[in-house]
This record gives C-alpha cells, structure tokens and sequence, in this order.
C-alpha cells in the first residue's frame, strides 16, 4: 500500500474502490483486440466470492439489502463490465424461454443476447515486482500480489496519457528536487 508508483507495481493500484455504474479501465490487457490496456467500461456486476465472511451469516433472500458499501475480506471472483464501443459477445448466454437454444431469428433470444454484448468478466491475476524501499537498506523485495487489474477510468498516470488530448484537463503531482 505504501508504493503509490504504477510503474513499480506493473500497473497495480494499491486500492481500487469499486461500484456498480462505475466507469473503470483495465491496467492490463485481458483479451486482444477487445479488453486491452487502458481500454474504458462500466462496472455491471460485482460477483463475490462464496466463501466472503461478511456473506457467510447471511440468507440468499436478503443478499438483496446489502449496505451500499461493504469491505470485501477476498478478492471477488469476477467484476463484470461492459466494456465501452464493443459488441462482441464474451459471455455465454441463456435462450428465451421458448427456445431449446440460441436462434438468430427468435425476437426474444435476440435481445437477451444483446444485454451481452461487450460484457467481459475481469478475474484476478497474479503479478510479481520488486519493492526496493527505504526500508529495505538498499537491497530488495520480491512481491507476488494477486489484485483485479481495473483502476478508476478517469485516474490515469502521466505514461498513459501521452499522445491523447486531455479533455477537460490534466491534473498533475510533479516531484520537483529543491
């Protein structure tokens, strides 16, 4: 939590705070040509591991009235995002009622299918980089953090940014030496 640097932690926020209707980007590239890196989408779902604590005491009726923020102690399994311009479909999908399987000429299937498209279910990865801090003495520290690669859509570092027109503006923390 104490390296704030993107490039040290091979593009790993320390924290990402998530919620439904959330514009977010993904840090690293999932799924060419479609979830690359820096690609823009909106948080769908939040799909919480079965074994979370907080759930445990709780019965499926009321995991309707959740709080409207929750600490997760385990990574969600998945964050499921539309990913924003896109209309492949990257999910399966279940047919109408009326239908055995899929059709193209059911009016039904075709808008369930259409609630798909361009929805990608974002799991977490593991990634290693080397921590060499202050507090180290000069030597190093290898770290294996397993984390969801999303980050905030509109937070990006200065790296990213280069060769796009920042609309409305760019915000900046620059580290001048004295």
């Amino acid at each position: 939590l104490r390296v704030s640097s993107l490039t040290k932690t091979k593009r790993r926020a320390a924290v990402c705070l998530l919620h439904i209707d959330m514009e977010v980007r993904l840090t690293t590239t999932l799924e060419v040509p479609f979830a690359v890196q820096d690609a823009t989408g909106t948080v769908v779902e939040i799909q919480v591991d079965k074994n979370e604590p907080y759930l445990k005491h709780r019965r499926e009726p009321e995991l309707q009235n959740l709080e409207p923020e929750i600490l997760l102690e385990k990574l969600p399994t998945a964050v499921l995002i539309k990913l924003h311009g896109c209309k492949q479909i990257f999910l399966p999908f279940q047919p109408c009622a009326d239908c055995p399987t899929p059709t193209a000429t059911c009016p039904a299937c075709a808008a369930r299918r259409k609630t798909f498209e361009g929805v990608f279910a974002v799991e977490p990865i593991a990634r290693k980089w080397v921590y060499d801090g202050p507090e180290v003495d000069g030597q190093f520290a290898n770290v294996k953090r397993r984390q969801i690669p999303l980050a905030p859509a509109r937070a990006l570092p200065l790296y990213s940014m280069q060769g796009m027109t920042a609309s409305p503006e760019l915000v900046a923390h620059w580290i001048v030496p004295p």
